[in-house]
């Protein structure tokens, strides 16, 4: 056990953040994972570790580890069927008393600093988004020399409507790399059972007008681990993205036809290394060609989408070259 448990949050005291972490097969990693978050965690902070039907050692280990933050109320412990982890992340809204709302993954680390840069700004209760940047490691011992990810070249509070097409251009929709108010999950969920469900629930946070505060330091330890879901790409994976992409309006906002777009390219892509030539991409890349892109949204996209966007075909023969020559030098 690291440090020494805070009393309960008292059901007449405001809990202002509670952090939503689901647990799948995470046994080798959940504890460097709770005492990321208990060695450093500040008060007016309830953390909900939800157990998605793990059939591994996971929750003993939380049980065993962390015990006096059970009994002090601080840590909360949920249960549910396998759902994935949007389903664990639903069932932790649905319990979640703070103002703010934050996830981190079972596998991943809080580093330090997180609580002393958010608390303060989650107070003050300007911002509706705070965003911060991460590194990745393989091993923990070496998270503080490995190199930083910013994010976006963007600092400080502003006005959402100011960045939009910017951040959907950057696409880092991974929940975990930001707080955000309460009422921005008041109508939102994420969908169970699927992969890459943060791409398809995050960016419709950002769909209202509100403030975003841009922190330029990292915060989050993301965990490579060659064996996760979004290591590997399959057929199942295409089905579901493809999906999501005819869920998406366009031509009507600058910001979704940008996801749009975005997630065309990821489709052509799996599409590609599958070898799934059955796949309808001709229809996405007549669809494609609806929408209007005002020539800031164009600017905003990064080159790849640029190319992909403006040259699809040529795009997609230079893209199966390039796989093939992976595919080889991998063989």
């Amino acid at each position: 056990m690291t440090g020494q448990p805070r009393s309960a949050q008292g059901s007449s005291e405001q809990v202002m953040l509670s952090i939503i972490i689901p647990v799948y097969k995470v046994q080798a990693y959940i504890q460097d994972c709770l005492q990321s978050v208990f060695r450093q965690i500040a008060q007016d902070v309830e953390v909900i570790v939800v157990d998605d039907g793990s059939p591994d050692h996971s929750m003993e280990i939380v049980r065993r580890d962390f015990q006096a933050y059970i009994q002090s109320g601080v840590l909360v412990l949920l249960a549910q069927e396998n759902k994935g982890p949007g389903g664990a992340r639903n069932l932790g809204l649905a319990t979640a008393r703070g103002r703010y709302i934050g996830f981190l993954d079972g596998d991943d680390v809080m580093l330090d600093g997180y609580f002393d840069e958010l608390m303060d700004r989650i107070r003050l209760g300007v911002a509706d988004v705070i965003e911060f940047g991460f590194k990745r490691f393989t091993r923990l011992e070496c998270v503080e020399r490995e190199p930083y990810d910013a994010l976006y070249p963007i600092k400080g509070l502003r006005k959402l409507a100011s960045v939009r097409d910017q951040l959907f251009a950057t696409s880092r929709w991974y929940p975990s790399l930001r707080v955000y108010r309460r009422r921005c999950f008041e109508a939102l969920r994420f969908p169970e059972r699927v992969h890459y469900e943060d791409t398809m629930t995050i960016p419709f946070v950002y769909l209202e007008d509100m403030y975003i505060q841009f922190i330029d330091r990292p915060l989050l330890g993301y965990r490579k681990r060659p064996g996760s879901i979004t290591s590997r790409h399959t057929s199942q994976q295409l089905d579901q993205i493809y999906r999501f992409y005819l869920s998406v309006p366009g031509g009507n906002d600058s910001a979704l036809d940008i996801l749009k777009i975005r997630t065309a390219r990821t489709l052509a892509y799996f599409q590609q290394e599958l070898g799934a030539s059955d796949f309808p991409m001709q229809p996405i890349i007549e669809d494609l060609k609806t929408l209007r892109l005002s020539s800031d949204a164009r600017k905003a996209l990064e080159w790849p989408d640029r190319f992909f966007y403006r040259l699809p075909r040529l795009y997609l023969l230079v893209n199966r070259i390039r796989i093939k020559k992976v595919a080889k030098s991998n063989a």
